[in-house]
């Protein structure tokens, strides 16, 4: 039960902070960015996995064997690009 209490403070507390950058982001780019976004996030997410695969590639010549390390979180700004276009449309 503690737990569960002290997640719903930290929601209150970061919620504002959530609202805030939407607000931030909302004054900085007005609808262009959304609107691009919206049209594109297709093609950004087939351009960050291609990024990714060659990083991929080039991270295995450097070090001479497959491992993933950073270059898997390049699919983490697409992501983050479409966790922005949600936001937007649950207010």
């Amino acid at each position: 039960m503690k737990v569960i209490e002290i997640l719903k403070r930290a929601n209150d507390k970061l919620e504002p902070v959530s609202d805030k950058l939407l607000n931030k982001m909302s004054e900085l780019f007005g609808e262009k960015l959304p609107q691009f976004l919206a049209r594109n996030i297709v093609k950004i997410y087939i351009l960050s996995f291609i990024v990714m695969i060659l990083a991929m590639i080039h991270a295995y010549f450097q070090r001479g064997y497959l491992a993933f390390g950073g270059e898997v979180m390049i699919m983490l700004l697409p992501a983050m690009l479409d966790m922005y276009l949600n936001m937007r449309d649950d207010d």
